[in-house]
């Protein structure tokens, strides 16, 4: 425990802009929540997301890996693209789902959807950076490690979620209409690995260009979780909301970058996305 503490209180001292970002985040989640009168339910989120953190870094202090941190060749080129590739992606996520476009011939129906494939699905990206940059799968983050602590952290969620009867298991399983098997499938390769994948490339990118590998983390998991904004918004007298319920994933995203970041892979942070069945943010 001690050497625990001592490692954030190190931490602390390098980064104070990022962490005191990260302590005003907690703050104001906790403050919000009471003024709203849910108090006890925002805490036991915040709770689970410092258990996991701590379940974390206990495996990976006490049983560091060999692996290499994740290569970054050409960072701002790279972030450059990263950027033009994010701009498209909500580009055509807004003509289609806010502009209701979709084009008449079939052909053109299956073109329009495989541009949105390869954009909002990440796949153009991973091909720029395994085809042009020339990374292997084991530069982009695909190392079998880091994976011990990973089963502790989903049990944690999910006794969480259990005690404060909260979770969006039922809300999951009715999105696929009632098919159970397709949520780890559609958690997995719909969600986690394409928005993993993104965000291990903006936050190393970022941290390597800012010469800050913490304020690359803090600043890619603002960015992924104000992505989901359109997710949150049904018409123009939700969009407070939205910002709100986006803010409210800052913490979740904190913590799988967190992940990424100390376990120098990919699929740690996909595991526990993927497996995010009773949405702790959403508590």
């Amino acid at each position: 425990m001690k050497k625990l503490f001592a490692l954030h209180r190190a931490r602390v001292k390098r980064h104070p802009w990022a962490s005191a970002f990260v302590f005003l985040v907690g703050l104001t989640i906790l403050l919000e929540s009471y003024w709203l009168g849910e108090f006890a339910r925002r805490a036991a989120y915040l709770a689970a997301i410092l258990f996991s953190i701590a379940m974390l870094d206990g495996c990976y202090l006490y049983w560091p890996g060999k692996e290499s941190p994740l290569p970054v060749r050409r960072p701002k080129f790279e972030l450059g693209i990263a950027a033009g590739f994010l701009c498209l992606s909500l580009a055509w996520l807004l003509v289609h789902f806010q502009g209701h476009y979709t084009p008449a011939s079939l052909a053109g129906r299956l073109l329009w959807a495989g541009v949105g494939v390869l954009l909002v699905f990440s796949i153009g990206l991973a091909l720029f950076e395994l085809v042009v940059m020339r990374y292997g799968l084991k530069d982009l983050g695909l190392r079998f490690c880091g994976l011990a602590p990973i089963p502790a952290v989903v049990l944690g969620f999910g006794a969480t979620a259990y005690l404060t009867h909260s979770g969006t298991w039922h809300e999951a399983v009715g999105e696929v209409n009632g098919r159970v098997w397709l949520v780890p499938i559609v958690g997995f390769l719909v969600a986690a690995l394409p928005e993993e994948f993104s965000r291990m490339i903006w936050q190393t990118r970022l941290g390597a260009v800012l010469n800050s590998p913490a304020t690359g983390w803090v600043t890619a998991s603002v960015i992924w979780s104000f992505l989901h904004v359109p997710n949150f918004s049904t018409g123009s007298d939700h969009g407070l909301q939205s910002l709100r319920v986006a803010f409210e994933m800052v913490p979740l995203g904190l913590l799988w970058g967190y992940a990424t970041h100390r376990s120098r892979s990919l699929l740690p942070a996909v595991c526990l996305h993927g497996t995010n069945f009773w949405g702790l943010q959403n508590f």
